[in-house]
């Protein structure tokens, strides 16, 4: 049996973690298609999202095992130094991944954080655009979580 903790093995993981990833969001878009009844469907993406989810905080964890494996010393130094430098915009990304599970957190839902209030214009790996009349607010998921939120209904944005 080869020993992949080499980066030609970790280079080799990593494709493979890829495919497997889009080979599932593809099962899983022709599993809906096939579904028609709307309560099914909507628990069947549900679940499915939730799979991906995890899917990717998996990927994650091998790929960095796998990094660590391959050089550990100069791996562990490299990484100390990224994620000291990345951890705000990690931490903020993981918590839009899980604020955007919910199928209520779309574009146009009426949005309440703090001192903020108006409809949410576009949402991004980093945070939200809420529209305040016409102001627009970037907002971060770690700021969100922070102060707390409140979804209200959907509408239309104004023009």
């Amino acid at each position: 049996m080869e020993i992949l903790f080499s980066w030609n093995g970790l280079f080799k993981v990593f494709i493979v973690l890829i495919a497997v990833y889009y080979i599932a969001k593809l099962l899983g878009m022709l599993v809906l298609r096939s579904v028609s009844k709307p309560g099914l469907y909507f628990e069947i993406k549900r679940d499915m999202n939730h799979f991906l989810f995890a899917y990717k905080v998996f990927s994650a964890v091998i790929i960095a095992l796998g990094f660590f494996k391959a050089a550990p010393i100069v791996q562990l130094l490299l990484i100390l130094f990224i994620g000291y430098i990345l951890i705000n915009y990690l931490k903020s990304y993981l918590i839009g991944l899980r604020l955007k599970e919910n199928p209520k957190f779309k574009v146009g839902v009426e949005f309440s954080c703090g001192v903020y209030q108006g409809y949410i214009e576009s949402i991004l790996p980093q945070g939200i655009y809420i529209r305040q009349g016409y102001l627009k607010v970037f907002l971060n998921y770690s700021e969100i979580i922070l102060k707390g939120y409140k979804l209200a209904h959907y509408s239309e944005l104004p023009s």
